[in-house]
């Protein structure tokens, strides 16, 4: 799986590969959140790429989540298969003060999420101004190797779990196998654009979020 992560750039933060053959042909992808640097793309895809090899060393189906990358391989062909599995994150006790700010946060992300899918690179970020002082950041993300229809049918089911567990939240995220969600109160991404940034500051920082290893069959090098 070196591969992923060291043509992961040069791809525009997206890249899918097949290793090996018959039964120990491996599909990779890896995918870099749409506003950060080159830099800080490369380095968290090497550091999931040895989570992968550390705590999955002969799993056959690897999910690995961090807040700036995602890393998914499998003996099996899941290329342009969207899948709904998503992972909710949230501060519980973050709460929305104002019922109203509360009853603009999802239809915000809705169109937060219908302009992704459109998008070029399946990325999109934008502001929803509340007040002279206050205002609220979303961003939307999916795989590009699903069709856009699938991108925004993705998005829309993580809007239905936010609406029913996270809708008062001032802050959540949502990470699945194909499409990606963040909500918050402050600016958390790093540019207004819809490109992985080619240049830009290094953060030496890549939150973990979470990881699955399923099915133990081969070993991976």
């Amino acid at each position: 799986m070196d591969s992923l992560s060291s043509n992961v750039v040069d791809h525009h933060g997206f890249y899918q590969t097949i290793v090996g053959t018959k039964s120990n042909r491996v599909y990779g992808t890896i995918l870099c959140r749409g506003d950060i640097s080159a830099k800080n793309c490369s380095l968290c895809a090497l550091n999931s790429t040895r989570v992968a090899s550390n705590d999955c060393p002969k799993s056959r189906d690897v999910i690995i989540w961090f807040r700036w990358c995602f890393l998914r391989y499998s003996n099996d062909s899941f290329f342009g298969e969207m899948q709904e599995t998503t992972v909710a994150t949230a501060n519980y006790t973050d709460i929305e003060d104002d019922p109203s700010l509360v009853l603009q946060g999802i239809p915000f992300m809705s169109g937060v999420a219908s302009a992704a899918s459109v998008n070029s690179f399946m990325f999109h970020t934008e502001v929803l101004n509340i007040n002279q002082s206050e205002k609220r950041y979303g961003m939307a993300q999916c795989t590009r190797d699903i069709s856009r229809k699938d991108c925004i049918r993705c998005l829309d089911g993580q809007l239905d779990l936010s609406r029913n567990v996270n809708e008062n939240k001032k802050r959540w995220e949502t990470y699945g196998y194909n499409c990606f969600m963040w909500y918050n109160d402050y600016q958390f991404y790093f540019h207004n654009g819809s490109t992985l940034l080619l240049s830009g500051e290094f953060f030496e920082f890549w939150l973990f979020i979470n990881y699955n290893c399923l099915s133990y069959q081969f070993e991976i090098h």
